[in-house]
């Protein structure tokens, strides 16, 4: 009986060790195509992000191949157009066949010599910087002169780095690709946009007569004539902007600039920095308090103490946390917005025209930013100063709600309104309106318009590193493929004779009064 059951008892022993064994080999298998799915994983996500970098190329491919050739047709029919604009103009003078002869040869000589700049490779040794005339969240704007031409500039340099780890890439791009689209007088001109390691750059237009801000700071207050002015020019503007596909979302009087005959020109596209930051620490504040209601002071505020809190605001605005002051509710929300937003920061604008201080302007960007999640109960206008009806209408039907406010059946709406009674649209679309500042201007590196930056402001710029991934991107420079652009051809053909008649000998020789041939009367 006891041999039976030690018999009993091994092959329970034997079963068990046996089932124990075959345990172990289910586990290692298991373990072993565990192993095998995590390979084969892992090489599948090395094709996806293999496949994920060559359709990124692809499209960055694309997008340089499609730029640079649109880039070439573009400069193909332009230089056709100013050609036949030139012929046209020469024979219109009745000049003698020998001055005809030579104005046409060194009109051509230039294009040609214009022309080859296409092949040259811009770098930021081919400029002189002369001074510092701006500052941004994300780099500085100087006065700067083209050493093989002489030419002044307005330089943009913008650190690549920042933009990087601030999520800026794509408004950099945005920036660059709507002054290469837009070329008219309301927007400022883009002349050459290239790139190094470290900088992005962009040679445009000087203008001269400085921002809205510098002048809203010297002059306190605008005149509801001087506004209207203003105002109706910047509409036509920001239109041309929203008719190309573009929203600006960054409207301010900084980005406001006047040029030397007194007209608007739009500037500064890098498309609204900064709210993000704001909406972020909003988002964690723990208790979100609403700053308590009270009334703006009077328009008659001690002036020195007004412009030093205009000088603290612009400081904010130039730091790369930037100021929400003109920026629509709509888009503090993140539940989509139109162009329409820009006509809420044309209506707190206006209103800084008009009151001397934007509507929701208070000591922190807190503040702020509450405020205009409350504008209902902050958008007062001051008893001390008289205003129109019509303008303080205007105002309220642009500082409002989105699906209230003026502009979104069109800028008909706009320019309809009562504000604008008596301007002829037609005068300010040709930008013939008369207006009533014309900044005094001495030369083409007159800087008189603009704050001394250098003086004013310390370097207060984020040098941190970046991360290693954000580094990698920096360094594969994909990111900004086609950034390049040139529009070398830039003399006019009327100007160009213009100043031949006036003086078209060169190299130092004795200026000649051209003879015009007259014609006999029959």
């Amino acid at each position: 009986m006891s041999f039976f059951r030690i018999g009993k008892r091994n092959k329970k022993k034997n079963k068990k060790e046996t089932q124990k064994k075959e345990q172990e080999k289910l586990q290692e298998k298991e373990q072993q195509n565990k192993k095998k799915k995590e390979k084969e994983e892992e090489k599948e996500e090395e094709v996806v992000k293999t496949n994920e970098y060559t359709i990124k190329k692809s499209k960055e491919t694309k997008q340089y191949l499609e730029t640079y050739f649109s880039n070439l047709n573009k400069s193909s029919l332009e230089r056709m157009k100013r050609r036949r604009e030139f012929e046209e103009n020469l024979k219109s003078q009745n000049l003698p066949k020998k001055e005809i002869g030579r104005i046409r040869d060194e009109f051509y000589k230039k294009e040609n010599s214009q022309n080859r700049l296409k092949t040259k490779k811009l770098t930021a040794c081919d400029f002189e910087i002369l001074k510092i005339i701006g500052k941004g969240a994300f780099g500085i704007v100087s006065l700067a002169r083209e050493k093989s031409t002489g030419d002044v500039y307005a330089m943009k340099i913008l650190n690549k780095q920042k933009m990087i780890k601030q999520g800026q890439v794509d408004h950099a791009k945005t920036e660059r690709d709507l002054m290469v689209t837009i070329d008219n007088p309301w927007i400022v001109t883009l002349y050459y946009s290239f790139q190094d390691e470290n900088y992005l750059y962009l040679i445009m237009d000087y203008i001269a007569g400085g921002d809205m801000m510098t002048h809203l700071i010297k002059r306190e207050i605008l005149s509801e004539e001087e506004t209207r002015f203003y105002i109706a020019e910047t509409i036509v503007a920001v239109s041309t902007v929203h008719q190309m596909g573009f929203i600006h979302r960054d409207l301010k009087p900084d980005n406001l600039l006047i040029d030397k005959r007194g007209h608007i020109t739009l500037t500064d596209f890098g498309l609204s920095k900064g709210y993000k930051t704001i909406r972020k620490e909003m988002e964690e504040e723990k208790e979100f308090k609403i700053p308590q209601k009270k009334k703006h002071k009077n328009s008659t505020t001690n002036k020195k103490i007004r412009q030093k809190a205009w000088k603290a605001r612009r400081k904010l605005a130039y730091s790369t946390v930037g100021t929400p002051d003109y920026i629509a509710i709509e888009i503090f929300w993140r539940k989509g917005y139109s162009e329409t937003c820009d006509w809420w920061s044309l209506g707190v604008i206006m209103f800084e025209m008009i009151f001397g201080f934007p509507p929701f302007a208070s000591e922190s960007r807190r503040e702020t930013f509450q405020m205009i999640l409350n504008w209902k109960e902050y958008l007062i206008f001051p008893e001390d100063i008289y205003v129109s009806d019509e303008a303080k209408d205007l105002i309220s039907k642009l500082v409002c709600s989105p699906k209230d406010r003026l502009g979104n059946n069109g800028v008909q709406e706009i320019k309809k309104h009562p504000f604008f009674n008596g301007i002829d649209w037609d005068l300010v679309e040709k930008r013939q309106k008369e207006p009533l500042y014309v900044p005094e201007v001495s030369g083409i590196t007159d800087t008189r318009h603009f704050e001394d930056f250098e003086d004013e402001f310390s370097s207060d710029e984020d040098d941190s590193l970046l991360s290693d991934e954000d580094q990698k991107q920096l360094e594969k420079q994909d990111q900004f493929a086609g950034y390049t652009y040139k529009r070398v051809n830039k003399q006019r053909p009327k100007v160009f004779i213009q100043e031949w008649l006036t003086n078209f000998e060169e190299n130092g020789k004795k200026k000649k009064k051209i003879r015009v041939k007259k014609h006999k009367k029959k």
